[in-house]
């Protein structure tokens, strides 16, 4: 019986120590942002920046499908203003209904770099000549795919136009709508909600200077104040 509640012990020690909450700081000078976060950890050698934008496809205008578009194109500019490439690698961004996230990873030597890309994102899509133009179609090609792969899908989007009598929000027109997508809409959606207060950034990985602040707690490093500035 003694062995037995040993047993029991261990594990509870063992799953108490698993279960442990991982340190999430809250920055309070966050620069105008609605909320900053840093995630220290030294588990990977390697740091995630996430710029969550607090709007998504339940906020698009008429058309249905102008967030998905701002996204490619806040995404493509920013690349193209901190790589000088819109094309220059992957893009790690996502459009769901209620935020847009665009996620940059690298080295912590980049930290730099990926907060310049993340807060890129906020400024004006700028692009060259027909490269917005063609962010119109691919987004086309995309959302087509995407009906394809969820052959129920407009199902639900008939039942709820027909339950809120609308073409917005959940009931969205997105299929419909692929003819009208167009660039102004989308710079004003960006304009309307591509703003600091609408935006929450989270900071994860091998983030934190060694050096300790006045509380004994890691400094944040100078690169992400510059960012909040």
């Amino acid at each position: 019986m003694r062995s037995g509640w040993h047993l029991a012990s261990i594990l509870l020690l063992l799953l108490g120590s698993a279960a442990r909450a991982q340190e999430i700081i809250t920055l309070t000078e966050k620069g105008g942002l609605h909320a900053a976060y840093v995630v220290p950890t030294d588990q990977f050698h390697r740091v995630d920046v996430q710029l969550i934008v607090l709007s998504g496809a339940y906020d698009d205008p008429n058309p249905s499908g102008t967030a998905h578009l701002t996204e490619h194109l806040a995404a493509f500019s920013a690349d193209a203003t901190v790589l000088r490439q819109p094309r220059e690698r992957d893009i790690h961004a996502t459009t769901y209904n209620v935020s847009t996230v665009y996620t940059n990873s690298g080295p912590p030597s980049d930290l730099e770099k990926l907060l310049r890309l993340s807060r890129a994102v906020l400024d004006p899509p700028r692009l060259p000549n027909g490269f917005a133009e063609s962010e119109i179609d691919i987004v086309e090609r995309e959302t087509l795919l995407g009906e394809r792969n969820a052959p129920r899908r407009w199902l639900r989007r008939t039942v709820l136009q027909s339950l809120y009598g609308t073409l917005r929000g959940r009931a969205d027109n997105r299929v419909e709508d692929l003819p009208n997508l167009n660039l102004d809409t989308a710079y004003q959606f960006h304009t309307d909600h591509y703003v600091p207060s609408n935006v929450s950034l989270i900071v994860s990985g091998k983030v934190l200077a060694t050096a300790l602040n006045e509380r004994g707690r890691p400094k944040i490093p100078d690169e992400l104040n510059a960012l909040l500035d």
